[in-house]
C-alpha cells in the first residue's frame, strides 16, 4: 500500500520502478512503470475496488502507456488478494481472472509467470531486511 516499499520488491530481478503512485482506497489507483535493465518501461494501472484491510482487496489492472492510458490490445485482469495470518506467518493468495482463456494465454505468453515468481522472491528478500 506504500510506494516506498513497493519500489523495493515489485517486478522481476534487475528491474526498477521509476514511477510508483499509490492511492490505496476504493476507487483509488496504483499507477506504476517498471523499467528493465535496457531502459524499456512497462506500465500498469490497478484501480482498487473492495478493500477490507488487512484481510483482502480487489482491483482491476490494465497495461498502460507512460501517461497511464490503457493499451487496448492487452486484456484487463480482475485481481483479488487475500492475507491470512497463522502462527506468526502471513500467507498471501493472489487470483487474477481474465475475460477469456485466450486473454489469459496472451498474458502468460508475455512471461508474466516468471516475473511473478521473481517478484515474490524479491518480496521475501525485502521482508528479511525489515525483520
Amino acid at each position: 500500500t506504500q510506494a516506498r516499499h513497493l519500489r523495493q520488491w515489485w517486478g522481476p530481478l534487475g528491474w526498477t520502478m521509476p514511477v510508483c503512485q499509490v492511492d490505496f482506497r476504493p476507487g483509488g489507483a496504483w499507477f506504476y512503470c517498471l523499467q528493465d535493465p535496457d531502459g524499456n518501461r512497462y506500465c500498469s494501472k490497478a484501480v482498487y475496488g473492495e478493500i477490507d484491510a488487512p484481510r483482502r482487496f480487489t482491483s482491476v489492472e490494465v497495461f498502460t502507456d507512460e501517461a497511464g492510458e490503457p493499451k487496448d490490445e492487452l486484456p484487463a485482469g480482475r485481481n483479488r488478494f487475500t492475507f491470512e495470518e497463522a502462527d506468526g506467518a502471513t500467507t498471501v493468495t493472489g487470483l487474477t481472472r481474465y475475460p477469456s482463456q485466450q486473454a489469459r494465454d496472451q498474458i502468460i505468453a508475455m512471461g508474466v509467470e516468471a516475473g511473478v515468481k521473481q517478484t515474490l522472491d524479491r518480496l521475501d528478500a525485502y521482508l528479511a531486511t525489515l525483520a
